[in-house]
């Protein structure tokens, strides 16, 4: 019996290998030419019905380095926020060749993955993009009575993210002139943030604050920057803060918060009868 060998490409073979563990040889693979999108695996049973579809891998993560992570909101809560855009930028790469950016963007629970990282540059950022949000999202009369309470000292910011979102013009201090900025921005006289502060500021998870309390004699963490060997660190985290947002209401892709309600009740007296004259 004569055997014949066919040299098949490697993108190929590793598609013939898993229609063998899927379906073994009542599987058929399609394997796409030059230029031609991914396949879509329509495995079937020995009895000719199809089995439950599989569309083939994104060959791309499997190029170069891949990250994967997270973005969420200021504790308590820490959720997922969907939306976010994050990007990708080298350094220190080869001449002649160009640094080109990478895009991703988060999905519903906050979680997004940039494939096909450059390896032959010194290092590369991870940087989130603030979006072009509404200024006015999460930002109403009841984030200002929490501003006065802070001020005061009646009920201070309990939480470092929460002191750092309070500073709208980034002065370093949360004073009246945060509240007076908030004001004009709830009454639509100002659309964007003084001294052309981001709507969204983001903080790596992984760096803590030595002193809660007053984060501005920290340095704060807002760009991921990964130095060879890349591998030392491929899951990232980063907490989303809205400026001006103390009780944590916004999202990127909802309405602000309404104000908490509040009813007021008291008792009736009994009513009398009417005296005619």
């Amino acid at each position: 019996m004569n055997t014949i060998f066919i040299r098949l490409p490697v993108v190929a073979t590793a598609l013939l290998f898993t229609a063998f563990l899927y379906g073994q040889r009542d599987t058929l693979v399609c394997v796409p030419l030059p230029g031609q999108e991914m396949p879509v695996l329509r495995p079937k049973r020995s009895d000719g019905t199809p089995k439950q579809s599989l569309t083939a891998p994104d060959f791309s993560c499997f190029a170069g380095i891949s990250v994967e992570g997270q973005i969420v909101s200021r504790p308590p809560n820490s959720v997922g926020l969907p939306g976010f855009a994050v990007k990708v930028q080298y350094e220190g790469c080869p001449e002649g060749r160009v640094a080109e950016t990478r895009l991703a963007t988060s999905d519903s629970t906050g979680h997004f993955q940039l494939c096909g990282i450059r390896s032959d540059c010194d290092a590369y950022s991870i940087i989130p993009i603030s979006p072009r949000d509404n200024i006015k999202k999460g930002i109403d009369t009841w984030d200002l009575v929490q501003y006065t309470r802070h001020i005061l000292g009646v009920r201070p910011f309990a939480d470092p993210y929460t002191i750092l979102a309070a500073d709208v013009n980034r002065s370093g201090t949360i004073t009246a002139l945060d509240i007076m900025n908030l004001r004009k921005i709830i009454m639509g006289v100002m659309d964007t943030l003084p001294n052309r502060v981001q709507t969204w500021r983001f903080f790596d998870a992984d760096v803590g604050f030595p002193y809660p309390q007053d984060p501005f004699n920290h340095t704060t963490q807002e760009i991921i920057v990964v130095k060879k060997p890349f591998f030392a660190k491929n899951t990232v985290r980063f907490i989303a803060c809205k400026m001006g947002d103390v009780d944590n209401s916004a999202s990127p892709n909802n309405r602000p918060s309404p104000l908490p309600e509040t009813y007021l009740s008291w008792d009736m007296a009994p009513a009398k009868s009417a005296k005619t004259f």
